[in-house]
């Protein structure tokens, strides 16, 4: 993965292409009227970026090499100082410090967050999102945390049909 920094590859997508996945992706989520975005906390390091990269080809057999790339290149650290947001009506960014006051050593954790931020369903969580050369294909990795123990996370393979934002595919990231 140094390798991959060292090229200094060109960044696939644009802010606008990137907004147009996510508002894709939620169609499929839970979103609250005031619907809570926190920050992609799994950020690859070299070994869990090709551990990632194997399962997403394995899983997601329609997934291009350069989309797979541009999206593990976008997700290894460092990312970035001032995580991107893209622009979404209706919703409220909480960062990792927020969290973790709300998280952090209590069991309190999602009942204060409940006080906090009514008639929201819970975080939603996204990774920077990868484009293959042309834009046509995108990868995200979202995340959906409404409780302790409920959630999951799945890797959304998408496709550009007519100016819009299609999923394709999805796998399986993670459950509780």
């Amino acid at each position: 993965m140094d390798l991959l920094r060292k090229a200094a590859l060109p960044l696939n997508g644009t802010r606008d292409d990137a907004t147009g996945v996510i508002r894709a992706c939620l169609q499929g989520e839970r979103v609250g009227p005031s619907q809570i975005f926190g920050e992609f906390s799994r950020p690859f390091d070299d070994e869990q970026a090709l551990d990632s990269a194997h399962y997403i080809l394995s899983g997601l057999k329609s997934a291009k090499a350069d989309t797979i790339c541009d999206f593990l290149i976008k997700n290894i650290p460092p990312i970035s100082d001032s995580p991107w947001k893209p622009r979404i009506d209706g919703i409220v960014y909480q960062d990792q410090a927020e969290s973790g006051v709300i998280f952090g050593d209590s069991d309190r954790g999602w009942e204060v967050f409940r006080e906090r931020y009514p008639g929201s369903h819970g975080i939603i969580t996204f990774s920077r999102v990868g484009f293959d050369t042309d834009n046509s294909q995108a990868l995200v990795c979202l995340g959906a945390q409404y409780g302790w123990l409920v959630g999951h996370g799945r890797y959304l393979l998408l496709q550009r049909c007519n100016d819009a934002w299609k999923i394709d595919a999805e796998l399986r990231a993670w459950m509780s």
